[in-house]
């Protein structure tokens, strides 16, 4: 036997034991995503289910192959003999390590899918890589290829504001910025507390009024062993609290302080289910997004699929981190996202390329997600889709195509504040050009998401991130755009 091949099946056999072997040697090689090389073995179907057999060179597993690689294997760009490089594989059917050769191994199945399996050379040595992981450009992301096991190393073209989703008693999800999640969180804060207060003092009116006509007379007192008598007796005589209480022995002490906490416990809970039931807690979660491009110079990166393509990553209920963590023209290292199909007919809607429902969609979700700065070449960076950001006045929105998102800047001219949930704020933005000549800015402001926008007249103001969406009507030199979920108005 070579050296080569020797080493070989001894990393092989190393694998083995790390997949077959403790539940804590398998878990921790699986779950934190190691690089790992298998050939496949066989491929058959059953049930409408495409299952595979793989192996490391010493044993083999059963494999479920998901749609996208079932399609692959389909088309003949997965067969027998491949050999595939996986990364971030989910061992089920046991639940501890196991011996290979046991009946119970037969239940064990690997769950393969698209985003997390590539080809590897015909060379490659089998088992667990020392190069730990797999890098993946974002054009080679399937939406129905799973949660993305490879890492991502992407430039931040644009980082958004922080947002708040509220989910609502109908299901119906709405987005809010953080100015307006404060204002109503704030609003639903002050109303709990003065029901809490108001509840409280109701309680505490019924029960002396219930208590006062059976309280124990001062003679009685020394007979009395049972709490609530005691307690009755104390708070509702008319004595001061203090020398009624002196009055106690040491046992009736003991009696009193155990009931009034149980009534105070009592109180709490009648109350905090009052208020929850008037004024319920509502369902919020944070979140903010980055628009991020290939990072176009990685050495390790597959480049299976032509083309670049821009990705939204959806950081959902940020903890310790915000937007300002992630600069704009910045690179990192994204491990351990997941896939959001696009909105049904997006195509349709919006045609053009750079419409966010267009771009892949990525979640980020503590704790499985991670990311990592490193440094960029800003050489390299520049060759990126990554373009500074730059402020139009509003006579430039003439060269815009709709559907672009640009940072507009100019006088305010007016601003029409929305009353109820389903208007928009309407603010009017004016810039003039060289000819002196007017050109009107018409941006719509979902009350919903940003409240009654209010703006005094004649203050500059810059709108970031706003959608250009049309020349509005026969009105000339002016043009609407719409104020979407990543909008900021700065003034």
């Amino acid at each position: 036997m070579s050296a080569d091949l020797a080493t070989e099946y001894r990393f092989s056999d190393e694998a083995s034991n790390q997949l077959w072997g403790p539940a804590e040697a398998r878990q921790a090689m699986l779950a934190r995503g190691c690089l790992m090389v298998l050939c496949v073995a066989s491929v058959h179907c059953q049930d409408k289910a495409v299952l595979a057999e793989v192996t490391d060179g010493w044993y083999g597993v059963q494999a479920v192959l998901d749609p996208v690689l079932a399609q692959a294997h389909s088309k003949g760009r997965l067969r027998i003999g491949d050999k595939v490089a996986c990364v971030g594989l989910r061992l089920s059917g046991v639940t501890e390590g196991v011996p290979p050769l046991t009946e119970k191994a037969e239940h064990a199945t690997l769950m393969l899918n698209g985003n997390s399996v590539r080809r590897a050379p015909w060379d490659a040595k089998l088992g667990f890589q020392q190069r730990k992981a797999m890098f993946l450009s974002l054009s080679a992301i399937s939406e129905l290829g799973g949660p993305v096991g490879a890492a991502l190393d992407v430039v931040v073209m644009r980082s958004y504001p922080m947002l708040y989703m509220e989910t609502l008693s109908d299901g119906r999800r709405v987005m809010r910025s953080e100015k307006e999640e404060l204002r109503i969180s704030g609003t639903l804060v002050e109303r709990r507390a003065a029901l809490t207060q108001d509840l409280k003092e109701r309680q505490l009116m019924a029960r002396t009024k219930s208590a006062s006509s059976a309280r124990p007379a001062m003679s009685n007192i020394e007979a009395c062993h049972g709490g609530k008598d005691l307690y009755d007796y104390v708070m509702y005589s008319g004595a001061d609290s203090t020398e009624a209480r002196q009055q106690l022995t040491g046992t009736q002490l003991e009696a009193l302080d155990r009931y009034a906490t149980e009534q105070q416990a009592e109180i709490e809970v009648d109350v905090a289910e009052a208020v929850d039931k008037q004024a319920p807690q509502r369902q919020v979660r944070a979140l903010f997004k980055l628009l991020v491009c290939d990072y176009p110079s990685h050495k390790c990166k597959q480049a299976e699929a032509s083309g670049s393509q821009l990705a939204l990553v959806t950081v959902w209920g940020p903890r310790g981190i915000g937007p300002a963590d992630f600069a704009e023209g910045s690179r990192f290292l994204f491990t351990g996202l997941t896939v959001s199909p696009r909105r049904a007919g997006w195509q349709q809607m919006h045609s053009h390329r750079r419409h966010q429902d267009a771009y892949l969609r990525l979640n980020f979700s503590l704790p499985g997600s991670h990311y990592r700065p490193i440094p960029a070449d800003q050489e390299i960076v520049q060759r990126s889709e990554y373009c500074e950001r730059g402020t139009l006045c509003i006579d430039e929105l003439c060269h815009i195509a709709p559907g672009q998102e640009v940072d507009l800047a100019g006088s305010v001219t007016g601003c029409q504040p929305g009353q109820h949930p389903g208007q928009s704020s309407i603010l009017h933005l004016s810039t003039t050009d060289e000819d002196g000549i007017s050109h009107v800015a018409l941006i719509d402001f979902p009350v919903v998401t940003y409240g009654a926008v209010s703006v005094a007249s004649g203050c500059l103001a810059t709108v970031r991130n706003c959608v250009y969406a049309s020349r509005a009507g026969a009105a000339p030199n002016t043009f609407h755009l719409k104020a979407g979920d990543g909008c900021e108005l700065l003034y």
